[in-house]
Formats: C-alpha cells, sequence, structure tokens
C-alpha cells in the first residue's frame, strides 16, 4: 500500500492509515513530518509494532492532552484498549470513552463492552455487545467489521465465557484474513492461543494459533506479534518436552531483545527452567522457579506450582526435609476451589500432582495417595497420570500435553535412585536388609544372628539414610526398586 505524503494529515486520515497500514508503510507516512496529534498516532502504533507498549502509552496519552476536542475520540479509540491490557482502568474515564461512540460506532460501542467487562460489570458488558454487534451488521468495510468482532471477542474473554470468545475471536480472523488486515487476524490468534493455552489446555490448538500469529505478523511486519507467537511455540515446545525445539525457538527469540511483556510471561519462565532440570542442574532450576514465586501478582496456581517445583529441585539436590515441605505448602497453596477459571484449575492441578510426585519419591506415600485420589485432580486425567511417574515409566510414555513436567519427575526419580546406588550398603547393612524384608523385627533378627538389638537398630537407621528413606517401610521399597532385595 503506497501512501502519499501529505503535511496535512489529519487526525481522522492518520486513524485510519493505522487501522490499515503496515508498520513498514506507516514508518515511510512519518518520515519528514512535523510533530502533532496525527503524527503521534503513527508514532505509537509503531512504538505498540516494537513490542515498545510503555511508549505507545506515553505517547497517546501526551497526544490527548494536547488533542483538539474533536480529535481526541481518535486518541482514545487506540490509548484505551492499551491501559486495559495493562490493567491500568483506575484512570480510563478521563479519556472520555462513552464519548467515543458518536464518532467511532460501532467499534467504540465493542470497546466500552470490554472496559465494562474488565471492571467486573457483565451485563452491561453485554448490553455494549449487543448493540455493537447490531451496528456492524451495517457496515460494509470488512476490516472495520474484523476489528469489531476482536474487540466482542476480547470482551467475552474478560466476561469468562470463553467458548465465545474463541467462536468471535475466529470469525474476527477470517474476516480480517479476508480484507487484507494480518494485523487485525494476528490479534484474534493471540487470544485464540490465550483461550487454548491457558484456559482449556488444549496444546494442539494453541501450536495452531501461534504459528497462525506468527504468519500474520510476517505479513505485516509487525516485530512485537510475531514475538508474542514465537514464545506461544517455546511454551508449547517446553510443556511438550521438545528440548531440541525449545532450544531452536529460544535462540530466535534471544538473536533479539524481546519487549518485557514477553519475557516475563509465567510460563515462557516456566520454559526457560524445565531443561535445566531434564539435565539435571536442579541448583538453577530452583533459583529460577524461587524468583517467579516471589513476583508480585502471582495466582495460587502459579504459586503452588512454583513451590511443587521447588520440592522436586530440592529432592534432585538430596534436601529431603526441604521436599517435605515445600511439597506440603504446594498441596495447601493449590487447593480446589469454587468459581476459579479453567486456566488458573490447570496449574492447581499441576501443583497438586507434582507435589503428589514429590511425596512418593520422598516416602510420604500416604500423602501421595489422597492427593491422586481427589475428584479436582482426577477431572484431568493427564495431569492426574504425573502422579503415576515418581514410581515408574518413561516420560515419553507420558500424554504430550504434559510432557515436559513428566520429564522433569522422572528425571528427579532416576537422580534420587542414583543416590541411593552411590550409598552402597554394605554386607552387614545388606543382611540386615533382607532379613527385615522377611518380615522381621530388630528383636528377632539379633536373636537369630548372635548381635545385640543396638546393633540392628544402628544398621537398620545406616539402611534408612543410605537409601534416602523416610522410614523402615519406605527403605524396603526404595531397595526393591534398586533390586537390592526380590520384590
Amino acid at each position: 500500500m503506497d501512501v502519499a505524503v501529505d503535511t496535512r494529515l489529519s487526525v481522522s486520515d492518520a486513524f485510519m492509515l493505522v487501522l490499515r497500514a503496515t508498520p513498514t508503510e506507516l514508518r515511510r507516512e512519518v518520515a519528514g513530518r512535523r510533530d502533532g496529534t496525527a503524527v503521534a498516532l503513527l508514532r505509537a502504533v509503531l512504538a505498540q509494532a516494537d513490542g515498545d507498549v510503555a511508549s505507545a502509552i506515553r505517547v497517546l496519552k501526551g497526544a490527548f492532552v494536547r488533542a483538539a476536542k474533536d480529535d481526541r475520540p481518535y486518541v482514545a479509540d487506540l490509548l484505551v484498549p492499551l491501559l486495559v491490557a495493562r490493567g491500568e482502568l483506575e484512570h480510563i474515564e478521563e479519556y472520555e470513552v462513552s464519548s467515543l461512540v458518536p464518532v467511532l460506532a460501532p467499534g467504540a460501542e465493542a470497546l466500552c463492552a470490554v472496559v465494562a467487562a474488565c471492571r467486573g460489570e457483565p451485563e452491561r458488558s453485554r448490553e455494549h455487545a449487543l448493540l455493537a454487534d447490531a451496528a456492524s451488521d451495517a457496515v460494509d468495510d470488512v476490516t472495520m467489521r474484523a476489528r469489531v468482532q476482536g474487540r466482542l471477542a476480547l470482551a467475552a474473554f474478560y466476561r469468562g465465557e470463553y467458548a465465545l470468545a474463541e467462536r468471535l475471536a475466529q470469525e474476527s480472523a477470517a474476516l480480517a484474513e479476508h480484507g487484507g488486515a494480518p494485523r487485525f487476524a494476528g490479534t484474534a490468534y493471540s487470544l485464540g492461543y490465550a483461550i487454548a493455552h491457558d484456559v482449556t489446555g488444549d496444546l494442539d490448538a494453541a501450536a495452531r494459533y501461534a504459528e497462525a500469529l506468527v504468519a500474520a505478523a510476517e505479513a505485516c511486519g509487525d516485530g512485537s506479534m510475531r514475538a508474542f507467537g514465537l514464545v506461544g511455540l517455546y511454551e508449547l515446545a517446553a510443556e511438550r518436552a521438545d528440548h531440541e525445539e525449545a532450544q531452536r525457538l529460544q535462540r530466535i527469540l534471544r538473536a533479539r531483545m524481546m519487549a518485557p511483556q514477553y519475557r516475563e510471561r509465567f510460563a515462557s519462565v516456566v520454559a526457560d527452567a524445565l531443561p535445566l532440570a531434564w539435565r539435571g542442574d536442579f541448583g538453577g532450576f530452583r533459583a529460577i522457579v524461587t524468583v517467579l514465586r516471589d513476583t508480585a501478582e502471582r495466582s495460587a496456581g502459579e504459586r503452588g506450582l512454583c513451590e511443587a517445583f521447588g520440592a522436586l529441585a530440592a529432592l534432585g539436590l538430596d534436601a529431603n526435609d526441604e521436599t517435605r515441605r515445600l511439597a506440603r505448602r504446594a498441596l495447601a497453596v493449590a487447593r480446589p476451589q469454587p468459581g476459579i477459571s479453567s486456566f488458573e484449575a490447570r496449574y492447581r492441578r499441576l501443583a497438586r500432582a507434582l507435589g503428589a510426585a514429590a511425596c512418593v519419591l520422598v516416602g510420604d506415600g500416604v500423602r501421595a495417595k489422597r492427593v491422586a485420589d481427589v475428584r479436582f485432580l482426577r477431572e484431568d486425567p493427564d495431569i492426574a497420570a504425573l502422579v503415576a511417574f515418581a514410581e515408574r515409566g518413561h516420560w515419553e510414555e507420558a500424554p504430550l500435553r504434559v510432557r515436559g513436567y513428566a520429564r522433569l519427575v522422572v528425571t528427579v526419580r532416576d537422580a534420587v535412585l542414583h543416590a541411593a546406588r552411590r550409598g552402597v550398603l554394605t554386607g552387614a547393612e545388606l543382611t540386615v536388609l533382607r532379613e527385615l524384608a522377611s518380615g522381621k523385627n530388630a528383636p528377632m533378627i539379633a536373636r537369630e544372628s548372635g548381635r545385640s538389638v543396638h546393633t540392628i537398630r544402628t544398621h537398620t537407621s545406616a539402611i534408612v539414610s543410605k537409601l534416602g528413606a523416610h522410614g523402615r517401610g519406605d527403605a524396603l521399597a526404595r531397595a526393591r526398586k534398586l533390586g537390592l532385595i526380590e520384590t
């Protein structure tokens, strides 16, 4: 799209440009122009395309203050969605959202639906959505209709109506692709990814959305959108335990400085941490998840998952007491609760499954069984299956959507068994172990061997310690796994 340079570019013309032009075209349009409200709109969208949302907001806020009254709706229409995305709702009314509708309906009506949904006003949001949808039917411009549908999808998402949100996002993407507007298609695909990855846990659908997002971003030259798509694919590679693909994507992402909103995503940092654990760097893994846990505004599910990660890392480092403490904390923090989102429920289930796996590995089988039998965990069979990998199985046998977590459990399990093998039992200890396995107690073994009860109990304590067990029963179970006694 070639746009002739016009030094008298109006704000309304600039607004239409930012809706239709690619970042490359906007850069040509900005070149040589003097600053003003129209140019501020172009510069803000370019900053957003580069991933610098803070600068985009700063530019638009300044433009709103300086703009003529008739031009302010155009500035606010671009500014308010950025404030919503960053959770800055307290001052939105300063930007006269209600005044947008007469000028920029139906897009502004749809934006009002988004704002109301974010403020916890679902009925008001639906009222605005109905008006926007009805007005959109009369709009011939496919690109503008795609924009309206995208905003209605976002409003439904914030209302917790995820199935509707995904359907509207798909409609928006289809309209945008048909109208040759890849930026709006990419926005719809990013919402689809959030629903599939964070809400429904459908990683196959999430991968399709992320791939479509990257393609749309490359078609319009939007670097920020491309980064988000690549980060999504990176998160999925880690969850699927595809180490080679995760490394490839990590190299691509690190070749360019990522914007903080992508680099600091919870799932993205987990994707950074998991490969460390897979290769046995439990200290590095623990350091990352500890910082992640202590970051402000973590949900209970996210904190619980970090505690479970910490429990497994501690076990890999042979810190059994710390494992027990962190596993109990993970189970306590990530309790099931009515009304939580699907996204939060998934993280809480992961936290409880991994916490239960840590309990199995540290010898607290009773607690692990109690957790594994709870309906909340069994409602997601893929996640519930993680507990079994603490005792047997190869991580490649795990369901694809939790394979990265299964690989973590199996790596820790192998480290525990390897540590037990290093603590080789003496001949006397091995003899006592076999007698214990036959069902005899310390006085019986002492009487038959001609040794004191104290000596037998000393050997028993040494066996428990060397096997990293939690009591005699756990020591026998571990010894059977190691092949020290017959099963």
